[in-house]
C-alpha cells in the first residue's frame, strides 16, 4: 500500500476531509475545514496512491486516489506551534502513516515549542514515542469537559 504525503491544500478534496474526521475526531462541514486549512501555518495529508474506487456500473473500478490522513499546524513559525487535527482513519491506523505525518510536522517546526492536545487518552504512548511530555500548566479554554481536570 503505497502512500504519498502532500505538504499543501492545492486541489483539496474538502468533502473527503470532512469524511476523514467524522470517522475519527468528529464531524467538520467541508467549508470550515476549507478556511481553517487555509490558515494553517503548515499541513500534511496522506493519500493511498492503490486505492481502487468500487465501480458506480459494470465497468472496473478505478484507481483513485484516497485521502486517509491528516495534520496540520497553527504557528508563529518562531516560537510556538500548536499541532491539531491529527487523524487517520482506522483501516490505516498502525501503519506508520500518523507517525510519519507527525514527523513531518515536527522537523518543519525547527525549534518551535509544540503543544497539541489529544481526544482520546489511548493516543498517549503514541505522542511520548514521538517526544511529547505532558505538561503541568498547560491551560485551555472552549474544549469539551471530559478532557478537563478541573
Amino acid at each position: 500500500m503505497p502512500i504519498t504525503l502532500k505538504r499543501d491544500i492545492a486541489g483539496v478534496d474538502w468533502d473527503a476531509l470532512s469524511y476523514l474526521y467524522s470517522q475519527t475526531l468528529g464531524h467538520d462541514a467541508p467549508e470550515q475545514l476549507e478556511r481553517t486549512w487555509s490558515r494553517s501555518y503548515a499541513t500534511i495529508l496522506a493519500y493511498d496512491t492503490d486505492h481502487i474506487e468500487e465501480p458506480a456500473s459494470e465497468a472496473e473500478g478505478v484507481s483513485k486516489d484516497r485521502l486517509v490522513g491528516a495534520a496540520r499546524t497553527i504557528s508563529d513559525g518562531e516560537r510556538e506551534a500548536l499541532i491539531i487535527g491529527v487523524a487517520v482513519l482506522p483501516d490505516y491506523q498502525r501503519r506508520g502513516i500518523g507517525t510519519a505525518m507527525m514527523q513531518d510536522l515536527i522537523d518543519r517546526l525547527g525549534s518551535c515549542a509544540i503543544v497539541l492536545t489529544s481526544s482520546e487518552d489511548e493516543n498517549t504512548p503514541f505522542y511520548r514515542r514521538l517526544g511529547f511530555h505532558t505538561h503541568k500548566r498547560a491551560m485551555v479554554l472552549g474544549y469539551s469537559p471530559e478532557g478537563l481536570l478541573d
